[in-house]
Order: structure tokens, then C-alpha cells, then sequence
């Protein structure tokens, strides 16, 4: 039990740690907005909220068939940075919902989305060994999927008591601030980035 423990510790703390923690606040972006956007829409006198999916699948398939290499050409790091902090925005963004914006909305989940979860997924492997890649990526679904559900457990309290605007404000400021787990490694990824450019930059003539 004790390898395995260290194993654990090991999957949970430092850089890994903070790729989970990221997951996690994807899968709680995510949530809140498939789980209260529509009921807010509604409120709000729409009629049909159909736009909203549209344009969810729509953005992210432009972006993982357009953008696919994103993270490999601008560094995982930091564009799971980047795409995080959008996310946040996207997700605060919606305490301003109108009937008429619908779509947009989803078209704002759809492009952070796209970015931020397959950046952060090959930020996870990276460096992983074959052999622990398979449990790696449990750990990531898993952490992904715990914070989806507590969108709709804890936050599910709060709209109740709050609204819906006060939920999307609070969701997006959680990310925000949970976003800057991830500054130290996009801050190790630029240094590396600007010290392999220095090197390979020719030597001035003597």
C-alpha cells in the first residue's frame, strides 16, 4: 500500500496536480453553462434554445479541425493558460444572456472548449511514461468529471438562492483565479521556448 500511496500523492501533487486541478475547473466551465444557461434562457422568455447547442458543436469542431495543432505550434502550457482564462470570461459572459445571444454563448463555450481540454489533455501525458499513460488519463477524466458534477451540485445551491447572472459571475471568477495554477508551467514552457530559440540563433560573425 505504500508505493501505491506514494503513487497517489505523487499523480495529485506539483505539475500534475495542477494539470488536475485545471481539469477539474474545465469540467465545472462546462457544466454551468449546459446546466443553467438553457433554464435562464427560458426565464428570460426564449422560445427556442436549440442555438445554443448549434453553436456549441459548431465552434468546437471549427477549432479542433481548424486549430488542432495549436498547442503543439504555441506550447501546451500556455495555451491551456490562455484557453482557460477565455473559458472564465465565456462563463461570466453569460450573466449578460439575452434571448438573441443564445447562440453566442455557445459559440464562446464551444471555442474555449475546443482549445482549453485537448491542450490540457496532451499537457497531462506529456512526459508520462507508456506505461503510465492509461492511468494518467483516468486521472484527468476523473478530475474533469468531478468538477462537472459539483457545477450541478454546489452551484445548483447557489443559483437557487442567488440567480443565474450571480452563478455565471462566481463560475467565471472561480476559473479565473484556478487558472493561475497553471502560470508556473507556462512560465518554465517560455523560458525553455526563448533558451531553445537563443540556441539555435547564429553566432555573430567575429
Amino acid at each position: 500500500t505504500a508505493p501505491t500511496t506514494r503513487s497517489l500523492r505523487g499523480r495529485l501533487s506539483g505539475d500534475r496536480g495542477r494539470v488536475l486541478l485545471a481539469a477539474a475547473l474545465t469540467g465545472l466551465g462546462l457544466g454551468t453553462l449546459f446546466t443553467f444557461v438553457v433554464p435562464y434562457a427560458l426565464a428570460l422568455g426564449a422560445r427556442r434554445v436549440s442555438g445554443f447547442f448549434l453553436g456549441y458543436t459548431a465552434a468546437a469542431i471549427v477549432v479542433r479541425v481548424g486549430f488542432g495543432s495549436l498547442a503543439d505550434r504555441h506550447g501546451r502550457a500556455r495555451v491551456s493558460l490562455a484557453g482557460l482564462l477565455a473559458y472564465a470570461a465565456a462563463v461570466a459572459g453569460a450573466a449578460w444572456l439575452t434571448p438573441v445571444a443564445l447562440p453566442l454563448v455557445g459559440v464562446a463555450l464551444g471555442l474555449t472548449h475546443g482549445v482549453t481540454y485537448p491542450s490540457l489533455n496532451a499537457l497531462a501525458v506529456a512526459g508520462v511514461s507508456p506505461t503510465e499513460s492509461g492511468s494518467t488519463m483516468t486521472y484527468y477524466f476523473g478530475a474533469y468529471s468531478l468538477g462537472r458534477s459539483l457545477s450541478v451540485a454546489a452551484l445548483g445551491l447557489f443559483a437557487g438562492t442567488a440567480g443565474y447572472p450571480a452563478t455565471f459571475l462566481v463560475a467565471g471568477a472561480v476559473l479565473s483565479a484556478g487558472a493561475l495554477v497553471l502560470l508556473p508551467l507556462a512560465r518554465a514552457e517560455w523560458r525553455a521556448a526563448r533558451a531553445l530559440g537563443d540556441a539555435k540563433r547564429p553566432c555573430p560573425a567575429a
